[in-house]
């Protein structure tokens, strides 16, 4: 009886862990294209309130993709030191300290937030697909489409609200891009058990399973 009623609370827990882990999967797929994609629709906002140049506000677009190119290679190396959920967790924190630094101040701080976005991104971009495979082993067809849909309703998203929100008394470009830092906290949120005792948890089941 009382071998039973532990392996129902086993059970029931790993499913609550499960769905907690699919939950976070998809708010980690938000923030790896909603902040990129957000910045576009608003570049001449920004460039006629900063009185840049099209040329130095065109390259904004251009910085985050640099950090994928040049960061990208290290990331399994980043995985294998910290761990997996740890490098996520990581790539959200830069994801959200980005998105407010580049809403604070001028030029500078504009580039600086968009450079450490572009990092956090490319943290995600490669780990997300890893860390998929590795608790969904069974359902990576279903849970890579999942995720992938999660990516582009929010890239569109991004694109798509940037601008009425910037258009809102009171809120402008600034606003509308530092909306960004609290999906990042939301996801650093659900995503903290990963790093905590609720990961730990998973791994045990998953090895004595």
């Amino acid at each position: 009886m009382l071998t039973n009623k532990k392996t129902f609370i086993k059970q029931n827990r790993t499913k609550q862990i499960n769905w907690l882990i699919l939950f976070g999967i998809i708010l980690v797929s938000a923030n790896l294209r909603g902040p990129f994609t957000s910045v576009g629709s608003l570049l001449t906002l920004i460039r006629e309130d900063l009185a840049v140049s099209h040329t130095l506000i065109g390259s904004l677009t251009t910085l985050p993709l640099i950090a994928f190119a040049l960061l990208s290679p290290f990331v399994p190396k980043i995985s294998e030191r910290f761990g997996m959920a740890w490098a996520v967790f990581f790539a959200l924190l830069l994801i959200m300290f980005g998105a407010i630094v580049r809403s604070l101040f001028g030029v500078t701080s504009l580039f600086i937030g968009t450079a450490l976005i572009g990092c956090g991104i490319a943290i995600g971009n490669v780990l997300l697909p890893a860390f998929v495979k590795m608790n969904y082993p069974l359902q990576i067809g279903i849970m890579t489409g999942i995720y992938g849909i999660s990516m582009n309703v929010f890239g569109a998203l991004g694109a798509g609200v940037s601008v009425p929100l910037a258009s809102i008394q009171g809120f402008g470009w600034k606003g509308a891009l530092s909306v960004w830092a609290i999906v990042s906290l939301f996801a650093i949120i659900v995503w903290m058990p990963q790093v905590s005792s609720g990961r730990k948890v998973l791994e045990s089941d998953t090895t004595t399973s």
